[in-house]
């Protein structure tokens, strides 16, 4: 059976590690995992023996299962309590979010001309959408009213993330979250999902910010 060829991680999941005084069995394990997640995958389906395989045999699936259990326990991955099935890297995910935010500004950390006038038009229509529901109520309370009250739509975690990145990048400092940010927001919120107790445990004030805005 093939193996990746090479394994690397962020800063960021480097630094969470050291955070969480991970053993050299817990790093081995999170490295192979996320070998699996090559290029921006963040679901995984490896097996404790597929692991063990990738190791060479030299730790015990005992000790991977422990591995594993602590790297969950830490929210640098999320599973489901079995050999098998999918596997969120949960670090990872946070770490591609917060890259792809950087990664749209010029390389004196200017935003675009473009990322300018996308964000002049979203205001915009955030004013003329606030205007008009001024005249039956509370615009906040009639978009969090409505944001509770959808449901989740598939790309919920993805729009999340990305509020969460520009969080980060101070992307807010200049504009509201659009609608769909707080929707996705406050899906997460009403249903606890692994991404928003991640977030909660390791950056609460992004937690603290999204709660004012929902």
């Amino acid at each position: 059976m093939s193996h990746p060829s090479f394994y690397s991680i962020s800063h960021y999941e480097l630094a969470k590690l050291a955070e969480i005084k991970a053993s050299g069995s817990v790093y081995a394990v999170y490295l192979a995992l996320v070998g699996h997640g090559f290029g921006s995958k963040t679901e995984v389906w490896p097996s404790i023996n597929r692991i063990h395989q990738l190791l060479n045999g030299t730790m015990a699936k005992r000790t991977i299962e422990r591995a594993m259990a602590f790297l969950d326990h830490h929210k640098m991955i999320s599973r489901k309590k079995t050999y098998h099935g999918k596997i969120k890297l949960l670090a990872k995910r946070v770490a591609a979010v917060a890259a792809a935010v950087v990664s749209t500004t010029d390389e004196n950390g200017k935003t675009t001309d473009s990322q300018i006038g996308e964000r002049e038009q979203r205001k915009r229509k955030n004013f003329f959408r606030k205007k008009k529901s001024r005249r039956n109520g509370s615009y906040r309370s009639k978009s969090s009213h409505r944001a509770r009250e959808s449901q989740s739509s598939p790309n919920d975690a993805e729009v999340f993330e990305k509020v969460c990145g520009g969080f980060l990048n101070g992307l807010y400092q200049h504009q509201s979250p659009s609608p769909d940010e707080l929707n996705a927001m406050a899906s997460h919120r009403a249903r606890s999902t692994d991404e928003w107790r991640h977030y909660e445990r390791h950056l609460p004030r992004f937690i603290q910010w999204a709660e004012t805005h929902i």
